[in-house]
């Protein structure tokens, strides 16, 4: 058995290939010990942001909706919206987004979602 497989690895192309193959498996080896699965990590939206959801999805012209408050010094959120991208429906947003949250208006960024 060790003289059969000797022999197969005195071939050139064979040893490049088995070479090869281990250099592959060493690189996602180390891909998974250092950075983990390749899954996105979900974010898990507070009771207030998900009532300001449901209160913009209320509003005419707007569909699914993400929230993320930000309280640090300043209150600010960022939203993004499905549905008409108008300046109307935009400034709707702006609008409900600060009185909700009593924050000011220059720190509200709206956004449409991805195709809509």
């Amino acid at each position: 058995m060790k003289g059969k497989l000797a022999a197969i690895f005195r071939n050139p192309t064979i040893r490049a290939v088995a070479i090869g193959a281990l250099a592959l498996l060493l690189l996602f080896a180390v891909q998974i010990a250092f950075f983990g699965k390749s899954e996105t990590q979900s974010y898990a939206p507070t009771e207030e942001e998900t009532r300001l959801c449901a209160l913009l999805e209320k509003i005419d012209g707007v569909k699914e909706v993400t929230v993320m408050v930000s309280r640090t010094e300043t209150v600010g959120a960022v939203v993004i919206f499905g549905g008409e991208d108008s300046l109307l429906t935009r400034l709707r947003i702006l609008e409900a987004t600060a009185t909700a949250l009593g924050a000011d208006r220059k720190n509200v960024k709206i956004y449409p979602a991805e195709g809509a």
